[in-house]
């Protein structure tokens, strides 16, 4: 099975490009954009969570030392 798996992955290798990086300047320029927007998307992610987390506590400690 292993094999079989390996001769069709050889016989495709345009379809096993990772990114555009692999493909060089040989995609089309929206296709290159959307692997930038994706990018910098999953990038932010992780900031953007830790930051509502940060807000959410400040907020939350805020309004405990208002009594509200």
């Amino acid at each position: 099975m292993k094999n079989i798996l390996l001769i069709i992955a050889s016989a495709l290798p345009a379809a096993l490009s990772a990114c555009s990086v692999c493909m060089g300047k040989s995609l089309p320029i929206e296709t290159i954009n959307a692997y930038a927007i994706s990018t910098a998307a999953l990038s932010a992610i992780p900031i953007l969570f830790a930051s509502g987390i940060f807000y959410w506590l400040y907020r939350r400690n805020k309004d405990s030392d208002r009594g509200v």
